[in-house]
């Protein structure tokens, strides 16, 4: 959840990857990012860190380990 700047509701979330996220990863030089992407960056990092598997499946909202290894 994005709380929006006004306090008037959160933010869309297509919104901030546009106006935050893509500009700053043109200036790094980097590919287009998508929140998929992301995602499955941060999954890696979890299993490169050797985070607990189950740790892991519940921080992304998986019913079972498996999908996630």
């Amino acid at each position: 959840m994005f709380p929006h700047a006004l306090k008037t509701g959160p933010n869309c979330h297509e919104q901030i990857m546009v106006k935050k996220v893509q500009p700053i990863a043109r200036e790094l030089g980097l590919p287009h990012i998508t929140w998929r992407l992301l995602r499955h960056w941060g999954t890696t990092q979890m299993v490169e860190k050797r985070v607990p598997i189950k740790a892991a499946q519940q921080r992304l909202g998986h019913t079972r380990p498996d999908i996630l290894l």
